[in-house]
């Protein structure tokens, strides 16, 4: 339980990173922050899978 928590939060910390490199891009005009929005996106989408697989073990113990 406490390793689907962990990702969980994971999850939402990368989001914030994510929504804060788009806001810095805006006010900047800075590509490589848009740039570097996009990988922490794709990090997101590792930490959801990472996510799912810990809740799957959850259940199945």
């Amino acid at each position: 339980m406490k390793k689907m928590k962990t990702e969980k939060r994971l999850i939402w910390i990368q989001a914030l990173l994510v929504i804060t490199c788009i806001i810095i891009y805006l006010t900047t005009k800075i590509l490589i922050t848009l740039a570097l929005a996009f990988i922490a996106l794709l990090g997101v989408g590792f930490q959801f899978l990472r996510y799912q697989n810990a809740k799957k073990e959850f259940d199945q113990n």
